[in-house]
């Protein structure tokens, strides 16, 4: 069951990865058992994910040595080994990071009064900063290029919703919800750094699980919000890789 519920999580995350590069400019491609995107843009996503199974194994590898074979060896490539099963150093890759797969299978907790100031990101000015922020709240610079990250076309895409947590005028705390006919991702959750330890994050996260229809619901926490997680009915069910080359 544990594997299954990776195989879900996994899928919704390689949707959501594929859906922010083709509105980007970049198109990749789905099999039974593996997702690649030949992208070249200096952001965050993998250049592919393993589908399917733990059992795939053995295709797994075999589909990751063509994404690799097709790739110059100075362009940098990411896979997400999606079980955190393989051995990819012999074709040169290296562990990136390490982290879990939790998954909700409960219904959303009610979220109890709603702060005045949670709204839901519906504009490409306000995407832009809600970008921005999160950027700096995960400990990069502010991005020079706005909807690098999340560009304002996926407003327009019924499948993503965008919330945040807005402070006398700046955002403060955010996060992204995007859903498939199986399950809701939770992707993007932050608070920036003076405005934590005040339960902003909490409950922008109740606010926004309450508005998903149906469990089960999937993510990958930090550790600085596992323990949010955990509180709100999600359960460790597997760990995955990110390998780059």
């Amino acid at each position: 069951m544990a594997s299954e519920l990776v195989a879900m999580a996994a899928l919704n995350n390689a949707l959501q990865s594929e859906a922010v590069l083709a509105a980007v400019g970049s198109s990749g491609a789905f099999g039974e058992v593996f997702w690649q995107n030949d992208h070249r843009f200096d952001i965050p996503y993998a250049n592919g994910a393993t589908l399917g199974s733990a059992a795939d194994g053995a295709r797994h590898l075999e589909a990751i040595k063509r994404l690799t074979a097709a790739r110059e060896p100075d362009v940098p490539t990411y896979v997400m080994d999606s079980w955190a099963t393989l051995d990819l150093e012999p074709l040169g890759y290296r562990v990136r990071f390490a982290d879990e797969w939790f998954v909700s299978e409960l219904p959303p907790q009610p979220s109890g009064p709603p702060l005045a100031s949670i709204e839901v990101i519906d504009n490409a000015a306000r995407l832009a900063e809600w970008e921005a922020a999160s950027v700096i709240a995960f400990g990069g610079g502010a991005p020079e290029t706005r909807g690098h990250t999340y560009p304002p076309g996926l407003l327009a895409d019924e499948r993503f919703m965008f919330y945040g947590v807005d402070v006398d005028g700046a955002l403060a705390a955010g996060v992204m919800l995007f859903r498939d006919p199986a399950c809701t991702g939770v992707y993007t959750f932050f608070t920036l750094p003076e405005y934590r330890g005040r339960g902003l994050g909490t409950a922008l996260l109740r606010h926004a699980l309450n508005h998903v229809p149906d469990p089960p619901l999937a993510t990958n926490p930090s550790e600085m919000s596992r323990g949010i997680f955990s509180k709100l009915g999600f359960r460790a069910v597997g760990e995955r890789r990110v390998w780059a080359r």
